[in-house]
């Protein structure tokens, strides 16, 4: 009986456990190893966390590119690399990608896909506002149905997954997606916000009240 018991006991403990993604602030972090891609010119890559299924999906999403500072915005950029020769390998000098997502952005139901669109922008001169899209792919950040599969009874200070791969850049052709623009190999992780609270402000110690009396 007390082993029963035990089992009852441990089942429920592990439904405690169990993350509830909607109740948690998360962070997703995307980081470009090196690209290459499949024709010589200009390039730069553009990075939307979006919700293809709800307008104005990005609202309340933070981005911090590498270590710089936290902006209000679902999108970023990567600087320029210029293929010059097909066998080269690059490398971004912008190409770590933090995305603090707010509570209740994931959910588990059919209306809330949140994945991670990346293009492939040629660029001619010197900025990447002029960029034309040439190559597309997308990385599913919540819910996950292949690998790596999420673990919903991640502790905070653990990974919900961390995952390392390369992926196609598609080329983009009359709004259809075919042949290979290049390629990308990039590490994800998705965990609970670490960004530490601010700390309490600890009071000053007053001076005595009372009168010093001398020896």
């Amino acid at each position: 009986l007390s082993f029963r018991g035990f089992g009852i006991w441990g089942t429920a403990n592990m439904q405690r456990s169990k993350a509830k993604i909607e109740e948690k602030q998360l962070e997703f972090e995307f980081e470009i190893l090196n690209v290459q891609f499949n024709e010589l010119g200009r390039y730069a890559l553009r990075l939307t966390l979006e919700n293809p299924l709800l307008e104005g999906s990005g609202t309340g999403v933070q981005l911090r590119v590498n270590d710089g500072d936290v902006l209000f915005v679902n999108t970023g950029t990567s600087d320029i690399i210029e293929q010059r020769n097909l066998n080269d390998i690059h490398a971004f000098q912008r190409r770590k990608f933090a995305f603090t997502l707010p509570k209740g952005f994931c959910k588990n139901d059919k209306n809330h896909d949140v994945r991670l669109r990346i293009e492939a922008l040629r660029v001619k001169g010197s900025s990447v506002k002029n960029g034309k899209k040439a190559g597309e792919a997308f990385f599913a950040i919540y819910p996950r149905t292949n690998q790596p599969r999420t673990n919903l009874y991640a502790k905070k200070e653990e990974d919900l997954y961390n995952y390392s791969s390369i992926m196609a850049l598609l080329r983009v052709q009359n709004d259809e997606l075919a042949m290979h623009c290049g390629r990308l190999a990039f590490t994800a992780s998705f965990h609970e916000d670490r960004k530490p609270s601010p700390h309490p402000v600890t009071p000053i110690p007053q001076p005595s009240q009372h009168p010093v009396v001398p020896p």
